[in-house]
């Protein structure tokens, strides 16, 4: 596709152009800022440049006093000549209104609909966006509506800027659990490999398994040993493991195909093999430390000794002062002392109680180090604010964290674990490892994880282990972190058997009530003539573009309310009311009996009322909305720009006569623009679009 289109149709990435070298001309002296350009409140587009250069100026040696709006007068008058900008207007307020040329719209529109819609220009980049990951032997429930929904559209979003994107599931195939279900499996059906039993009810199975492994203690010892033999690799366990996965695969990919989701597993087990290496690798570079047994990974960061806050001593304190073992808390003695020193441990021997705050005291007894461990150091604060007491010294100097006037303070309140004390593995340690695969294996230059918003601080964590250890030079990871789907209660999604929603039953049930609406309209005035073939494959896209739709149309990182009747509003910002408009526009085309080929050889395009360039210029601020998208992973940027592009098409549509206008082929270049844009968002955002609805 030709790069022209790239280049010419994103008309804020034009103006900043235009801004960045009016500033350098007019301002010589002072830095040059990033352009300033958003969409304006009176007029087209707004550059707000002028007050920060007015303060940038007064700062100069001599100080240049310029008020913004002067700023603004000595902007225009070096402004760059170019074909795009009609009006640039300052104000008294400090801001530039800018308005947009008629001919550089009609010349853009011409552009993109000979060239399509094309990506805007980025550097081509190897990425890879983690999403989904459901558990093995576990159905797929609402809790991986989101991850799977917003990954795919990131991934999407990213292929459409040419990225190479790694479409990762994460699956927790690995672990404790599959003794028991290898067990069950073994025990219960002993010819399964011959005669598989159907064990498609996941969530039945697994409760199956999980009641025998609670109410059985023999039961549960042998499942202990089959953990053993998976972890060795034996043959017959791996077999049973395989057959597992296999059920579980086929039921996730039923739901994946009805989702339009494409995914390539790599689950816990994948990394396996690849443990050893790099436990190794942090051992040499003194990445791991040892405590009651078990190897932890503790990233630390330099602090002036003489600045601790309360927050780092908490850090400190859980790893010298306050430990937590598998014997029960442990303290060290110069904590007690330092305690009574303060005043705040107060009692006879063995019924000691410590203050808190001003309105808390506890039993010395009953103090959580998990709870309270903050609140005490807070109370501590005197013996560490500006000048860090005896106590607390020797035991730090004693762990070699003291470096001349700095300390070592631990990043984070508790540390990874990658060997327990029993010698297994954990969650870290597959993360940790993921990590050393993704950035120095793959080479990728940026990773995204997908998964709710509580799991941050362990990727965190994870991650800056990788940074710690050099792995990620030259690269970034993010995490697109979501929020809760609930019901309309507020509380977790729930069958009326009080089980967790089953993801395949939510789909069903938005199909079935699309199917229900399209048959009561076919059977009123409004019918369409479908038949029952079409009315159930329209269903399907609408019912599940739907769903998909109102999950990407909300903050991400808020919680929302699963539901049905605002999913299918015809009105509104909702799939439905956009899959209508687009069916609508298809119906506008198919009426007025112009090809594609004649649209093209429409030279002018009347852009003379208010509706035609407002819908004209909010069509090619797509690129804008692609790439602010792709930078911060909020989807809904592209759900609001489509809403957005509806309402202006319902503004042009209700002043703007199409066919058998004498502006009519013009006008349908501008329903045409509109149609592809419109297209090509909701398949960034994974919802099908139908020509009649």
């Amino acid at each position: 596709m030709p790069a022209v289109a790239a280049a010419t149709v994103n008309a804020e990435l034009a103006l900043k152009d235009i801004i960045k070298a009016t500033i350098s001309k007019a301002f010589p002296q002072v830095p040059l800022p990033e352009p300033l350009i958003t969409l304006g409140k009176v007029s087209e587009f707004q550059c707000n440049n002028a007050m920060g250069l007015a303060k940038a100026l007064s700062q100069q040696k001599p100080p240049v006093k310029m008020s913004p709006q002067m700023v603004g007068e000595e902007l225009k008058k070096h402004l760059q000549d170019s074909d795009i900008i009609d009006v640039f207007e300052p104000t008294s307020k400090g801001f530039i209104n800018v308005s947009i040329r008629k001919e550089w719209i009609a010349k853009t529109v011409n552009a993109v609909l000979t060239n399509g819609i094309c990506p805007p220009v980025v550097e081509r980049q190897k990425v890879m966006v983690d999403f989904s990951s459901p558990n093995i032997a576990k159905e797929m429930h609402v809790g991986h509506l989101r991850s799977t929904i917003i990954g795919e559209s990131i991934c999407r979003l990213l292929e459409f800027c040419q990225h190479d994107v790694a479409r990762i599931n994460h699956v927790g195939d690995w672990g404790t659990a599959f003794g028991m279900l290898i067990l069950y499996i073994k025990r219960n059906y002993p010819d399964y490999t011959t005669n598989p039993p159907d064990i498609s009810d996941l969530t039945g199975f697994y409760r199956a398994a999980k009641q025998c492994f609670d109410e059985d203690q023999e039961f549960k010892e042998q499942a202990r040993l089959e953990v053993v033999k998976l972890q060795a690799l034996e043959e017959d366990s791996i077999r049973t493991w395989k057959f597992i996965c296999d059920v579980s695969r086929k039921e996730f990919n039923e739901i994946y195909d009805r989702l339009g989701v494409t995914i390539e597993e790599r689950g816990e087990s994948f990394y396996n093999p690849l443990i050893p290496k790099v436990l190794a690798l942090l051992e040499t570079a003194g990445q791991i430390e040892e405590s009651d047994g078990a190897k932890l990974i503790i990233s630390k960061e330099e602090r002036k000794i003489d600045s601790l806050d309360a927050r780092d001593m908490t850090k400190l304190a859980s790893q010298h002062l306050a430990l937590t073992t598998r014997e029960g808390p442990s303290f060290h003695p110069n904590l007690i002392a330092a305690m009574k020193k303060a005043g705040i441990l107060t009692g006879e021997a063995g019924a000691e109680v410590v203050v808190l705050s001003k309105k808390e005291t506890k039993p010395w007894n009953k103090f959580d180090i998990r709870v309270d461990l903050d609140k005490l150091m807070a109370q501590l604060a005197p013996l560490y604010k500006k000048q860090v007491d005896p106590l607390f010294l020797e035991v730090f100097q004693n762990a070699g964290i003291v470096k001349g006037d700095s300390i070592l303070v631990p990043r984070f309140t508790f540390p990874l674990m990658v060997v327990k004390s029993d010698g297994g593995y954990t969650y870290d340690t597959t993360d940790v490892t993921a990590t050393y695969h993704r950035f120095v294996l793959s080479a990728m230059n940026r990773v995204i994880y997908c998964t709710d918003v509580g799991q941050y601080e362990h990727f965190r964590m994870c991650l800056q282990t990788a940074k710690d250890m050099g792995w990620m030079e030259h690269a970034t990871w993010d995490h697109a972190g979501f929020g809760l789907v609930t019901g309309a209660d507020g509380k977790k999604i729930k069958t009326r058997s009080g089980e967790t929603a089953k993801l395949k039953d939510l789909m069903d049930e938005a199909v079935e009530r699309s199917l229900t609406i399209l048959k009561e309209r076919e059977a009123g005035d409004r019918n369409q003539g479908h038949t029952e073939e079409e009315m159930t494959n329209l269903s399907n896209v609408i019912g599940i573009g739907a769903i998909k739709y109102f999950d990407l149309k909300q903050t991400r990182t808020g919680d929302y309310a699963f539901n049905y009747d605002k999913m299918l509003d015809m009105s509104g910002n909702t799939a439905v009311f956009l899959l209508y408009q687009y069916a609508r526009m298809c119906s506008i085309k198919r009426k007025a009996g112009v090809s594609d080929a004649d649209l093209l050889q429409v030279k002018e395009i009347s852009l003379d009322t208010p509706q035609e360039k407002s819908l004209a210029l909010c069509a090619l601020r797509f690129q804008s909305v692609v790439l602010k998208t792709a930078e911060d992973l909020f989807p809904h940027h592209l759900a609001d720009f489509a809403y957005e592009l509806m309402s202006c098409f319902s503004d042009f549509f209700q002043n703007c006569r199409v066919i058998d206008d004498p502006l009519q082929n013009s006008r349908l270049c501008l329903v045409e623009l509109t149609r592809i844009t419109l297209q090509k968002t909701l398949e960034i955002l994974n919802i099908e679009t139908a020509e009649r609805i």
